[in-house]
């Protein structure tokens, strides 16, 4: 992951099975919004800003989508 640039990154969450480890164990879905954390633990191993990580897969998803 560290070596992945972040310009080619897009997030997402294995819903609804997979739960990302922080979720309380009575969560028994995980949903969309969940992919935050997913893009907490790539900031933490970049060793970068949260905001950096979300706005650039932000971008990203545009482009892929084409939206």
């Amino acid at each position: 992951m560290k070596r992945i640039p972040l310009n080619r990154l897009l997030l997402e969450t294995d819903a609804p099975y997979f739960m990302p480890p922080s979720v309380p164990k009575r969560v028994s879905y995980s949903h969309p919004s969940m992919a935050v954390m997913v893009a907490q633990k790539i900031a933490s191993l970049k060793q970068c800003p949260l905001s950096l990580v979300l706005s650039q897969c932000r971008q990203n998803s545009s482009v892929v989508y084409n939206i």
